[in-house]
């Protein structure tokens, strides 16, 4: 369920509305605990100053190192 979205022009950081939809979810009495974002919000009040409980879903950049293992080669136990 959807309970906030902020929109921004194609010149503006997709971060910067971050604060005003806290805003709204607060007017709601909406707690986060899990927060499933793209790269774009990765510089949002949100992910700086989460509290713990806060579990950040967002999808990791590919690294390419050319003739070289990426890092998703390998898993880490």
């Amino acid at each position: 369920m959807v309970k906030g979205v902020g929109v921004t022009p194609a010149n503006v950081a997709e971060a910067s509305v971050t604060e005003a939809i806290a805003v709204d979810l607060t007017r709601q009495n909406v707690e986060l605990g899990e927060l499933p974002i793209e790269r774009a919000y990765l510089t949002s009040h949100w992910v700086k100053d989460r509290e713990s409980n806060l579990k950040i879903i967002c999808k990791f950049w590919r690294v390419r190192h050319g003739k070289y293992f990426d890092k998703t080669a390998f898993n880490l136990d």
